[in-house]
Protein backbone atom coordinates (compact mmCIF):
# COMPACT_ATOMS: atom_id res chain seq x y z
CA UNK A 1 0.00 0.00 0.00
CA UNK A 2 1.33 3.24 -1.17
CA UNK A 3 2.26 5.67 1.73
CA UNK A 4 0.89 9.25 1.59
CA UNK A 5 3.20 11.72 1.90
CA UNK A 6 4.42 14.81 0.33
CA UNK A 7 7.09 14.88 -2.00
CA UNK A 8 9.17 17.71 -4.12
CA UNK A 9 9.15 17.16 -7.89
CA UNK A 10 10.52 19.14 -10.85
CA UNK A 11 7.65 18.75 -13.29
CA UNK A 12 8.67 18.62 -17.12
CA UNK A 13 6.93 19.23 -20.66
CA UNK A 14 6.50 16.15 -20.71
CA UNK A 15 4.51 15.24 -17.24
CA UNK A 16 2.78 18.67 -16.50
CA UNK A 17 -0.45 18.29 -18.21
CA UNK A 18 -0.35 15.13 -15.63
CA UNK A 19 -0.08 17.56 -12.72
CA UNK A 20 -2.46 20.23 -13.88
CA UNK A 21 -5.71 17.86 -14.21
CA UNK A 22 -4.72 16.49 -10.93
CA UNK A 23 -5.61 19.89 -9.70
CA UNK A 24 -2.27 20.89 -8.63
CA UNK A 25 -1.46 24.60 -9.57
CA UNK A 26 1.25 25.70 -13.05
CA UNK A 27 4.40 26.44 -11.80
CA UNK A 28 7.31 28.05 -13.80
CA UNK A 29 10.01 25.86 -16.10
CA UNK A 30 11.84 23.94 -13.68
CA UNK A 31 10.35 25.39 -10.33
CA UNK A 32 9.77 22.96 -7.69
CA UNK A 33 6.02 20.81 -7.07
CA UNK A 34 4.92 19.81 -3.86
CA UNK A 35 2.87 16.65 -4.36
CA UNK A 36 1.19 14.07 -2.48
CA UNK A 37 2.81 10.76 -3.26
CA UNK A 38 -0.66 8.97 -4.56
CA UNK A 39 -0.59 11.92 -7.06
CA UNK A 40 2.79 11.16 -8.72
CA UNK A 41 3.60 10.13 -12.45
CA UNK A 42 2.79 7.02 -13.50
CA UNK A 43 6.39 6.59 -14.96
CA UNK A 44 8.51 9.28 -12.40
CA UNK A 45 11.63 8.26 -11.20
CA UNK A 46 10.65 9.72 -8.00
CA UNK A 47 11.94 7.14 -4.99
CA UNK A 48 8.15 6.93 -2.90
CA UNK A 49 7.63 4.61 0.19
CA UNK A 50 5.27 1.80 0.67
CA UNK A 51 4.23 -1.00 3.04
CA UNK A 52 4.10 -4.36 1.92
CA UNK A 53 0.79 -6.01 2.35
CA UNK A 54 2.36 -9.26 3.75
CA UNK A 55 5.05 -8.96 6.13
CA UNK A 56 3.97 -4.66 6.65
CA UNK A 57 7.86 -3.55 6.10
CA UNK A 58 8.25 -0.11 4.61
CA UNK A 59 9.87 -0.35 1.18
CA UNK A 60 11.39 2.77 -1.22
CA UNK A 61 11.18 2.16 -4.98
CA UNK A 62 10.82 4.36 -8.09
CA UNK A 63 7.29 5.13 -8.97
CA UNK A 64 7.73 3.77 -12.64
CA UNK A 65 8.73 0.08 -10.49
CA UNK A 66 6.24 0.41 -7.84
CA UNK A 67 3.09 1.37 -10.45
CA UNK A 68 4.09 -1.68 -12.99
CA UNK A 69 3.86 -4.23 -10.55
CA UNK A 70 0.74 -6.96 -11.15
CA UNK A 71 -2.82 -6.26 -9.13
CA UNK A 72 -4.94 -7.53 -11.46
CA UNK A 73 -5.91 -10.52 -9.64
CA UNK A 74 -4.40 -10.11 -5.99
CA UNK A 75 -4.52 -6.31 -5.24
CA UNK A 76 -1.79 -6.22 -2.93
CA UNK A 77 1.81 -4.46 -2.67
CA UNK A 78 4.59 -7.19 -1.87
CA UNK A 79 8.27 -7.04 -1.29
CA UNK A 80 10.84 -9.65 -2.87
CA UNK A 81 10.70 -11.82 0.42
CA UNK A 82 7.57 -11.98 0.26
CA UNK A 83 7.03 -12.53 -3.68
CA UNK A 84 6.23 -16.13 -3.37
CA UNK A 85 3.23 -15.92 -1.39
CA UNK A 86 1.97 -13.42 -3.71
CA UNK A 87 2.39 -15.92 -6.57
CA UNK A 88 1.11 -18.30 -4.33
CA UNK A 89 -2.08 -16.34 -4.14
CA UNK A 90 -2.46 -15.18 -8.19
CA UNK A 91 -1.81 -19.06 -8.50
CA UNK A 92 -5.21 -19.97 -6.23
CA UNK A 93 -7.17 -17.51 -7.52
CA UNK A 94 -6.35 -18.28 -11.51
CA UNK A 95 -6.65 -21.97 -10.90
CA UNK A 96 -8.44 -22.94 -7.23
CA UNK A 97 -5.13 -24.59 -5.90
CA UNK A 98 -2.25 -23.48 -4.20
CA UNK A 99 0.28 -25.17 -6.41
CA UNK A 100 0.25 -27.22 -9.62
CA UNK A 101 1.75 -30.21 -7.21
CA UNK A 102 -1.94 -29.45 -5.62
CA UNK A 103 -3.95 -30.63 -9.07
CA UNK A 104 -5.06 -34.07 -9.67
CA UNK A 105 -4.01 -34.26 -13.22
CA UNK A 106 -0.53 -33.92 -11.71
CA UNK A 107 -0.94 -36.57 -9.67
CA UNK A 108 -2.59 -38.90 -12.24
CA UNK A 109 0.23 -37.88 -14.76
CA UNK A 110 2.85 -39.02 -11.95
CA UNK A 111 1.51 -42.44 -11.06
CA UNK A 112 0.85 -43.15 -14.99
CA UNK A 113 4.80 -42.26 -15.42
CA UNK A 114 5.67 -44.21 -11.94
CA UNK A 115 2.86 -47.23 -13.62
CA UNK A 116 4.92 -47.32 -17.25
CA UNK A 117 8.47 -46.90 -15.75
CA UNK A 118 8.14 -49.46 -12.95
CA UNK A 119 5.30 -51.32 -13.21
CA UNK A 120 3.99 -50.11 -9.89
CA UNK A 121 2.13 -46.51 -8.56
CA UNK A 122 4.86 -45.90 -5.85
CA UNK A 123 8.45 -47.02 -6.34
CA UNK A 124 8.70 -48.84 -3.00
CA UNK A 125 5.81 -50.66 -4.44
CA UNK A 126 7.79 -51.96 -7.81
CA UNK A 127 9.69 -54.97 -8.32
CA UNK A 128 12.90 -53.33 -9.22
CA UNK A 129 13.02 -51.47 -5.42
CA UNK A 130 12.06 -55.15 -3.57
CA UNK A 131 15.11 -56.87 -5.93
CA UNK A 132 17.68 -54.27 -5.11
CA UNK A 133 16.47 -54.02 -1.64
CA UNK A 134 16.98 -57.55 -1.50
CA UNK A 135 20.41 -57.74 -2.85
CA UNK A 136 22.09 -54.98 -0.44
CA UNK A 137 20.27 -57.16 2.65
CA UNK A 138 21.84 -60.29 1.10
CA UNK A 139 25.71 -57.83 0.13
CA UNK A 140 25.41 -57.16 3.91
CA UNK A 141 23.77 -60.36 5.47
CA UNK A 142 21.39 -58.84 7.36
CA UNK A 143 17.27 -58.76 6.65
CA UNK A 144 16.50 -55.34 7.82
CA UNK A 145 18.37 -52.59 7.01
CA UNK A 146 18.77 -51.52 10.52
CA UNK A 147 20.77 -54.67 11.12
CA UNK A 148 23.63 -53.08 9.06
CA UNK A 149 26.17 -50.85 11.41
CA UNK A 150 26.85 -48.61 8.61
CA UNK A 151 23.11 -47.63 8.14
CA UNK A 152 23.04 -47.16 11.88
CA UNK A 153 25.61 -44.76 12.81
CA UNK A 154 24.65 -43.12 9.43
CA UNK A 155 21.20 -42.95 11.60
CA UNK A 156 22.96 -41.64 14.63
CA UNK A 157 25.39 -38.93 12.79
CA UNK A 158 22.15 -37.58 10.81
CA UNK A 159 19.99 -37.48 14.31
CA UNK A 160 22.59 -35.88 16.16
CA UNK A 161 23.51 -33.03 13.20
CA UNK A 162 19.95 -32.25 12.71
CA UNK A 163 17.94 -32.65 15.63
CA UNK A 164 21.30 -32.31 18.54
CA UNK A 165 19.86 -35.49 20.32
CA UNK A 166 21.39 -39.16 20.38
CA UNK A 167 19.09 -41.46 18.62
CA UNK A 168 17.74 -44.70 20.00
CA UNK A 169 18.77 -47.11 17.76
Amino acid sequence: MLISEKMTIIPTSRNKKWYLEKGYPEVPYLSPLEINSEDVSHHSKALIHWKCDYCGEVQESKAFVYFTQERDIVNKDCCIKCAPLKAQEVYEAKSGYKNSFSQPRYHDALKEKMKEKYGAEYYLNSEDCKQKTEEYLQAHNATNVMHIPEVKDSLRKTVQEKYGVDCCF
